[in-house]
């Protein structure tokens, strides 16, 4: 996982084997959205710093609310532990 935030902050496209949470790649693929409407370029995986920032933050939140739901839901716990054995 940490591979592809480093990945994303170097704007790298990240390895999609490493995203396994469907949330981390939907925000993802929205800091790509909005940069592609904003300032179109050749390359779509340059950002700015800001939008990074804002990226991670959201990937972040995301990583804190998924750790909370392993740690105090038995199915969501359950669930993930099967997927990071993967």
């Amino acid at each position: 996982m940490k591979t592809a935030i480093t990945d994303i902050q170097k704007c790298k496209k990240p390895d999609w084997k490493e995203l396994k949470e469907e949330k981390l790649i939907n925000a993802y693929d929205a800091m790509q959205t909005i940069y592609k409407k904003h300032f179109e370029q050749a390359n779509p995986y340059v950002y700015t710093p800001e939008q990074i920032r804002d990226a991670l933050s959201k990937v972040n939140t995301l990583v804190n609310q998924i750790e909370l739901k392993i740690l105090f839901d038995e199915e969501a716990m359950k669930k993930n532990n099967k997927a990071f054995k993967d």
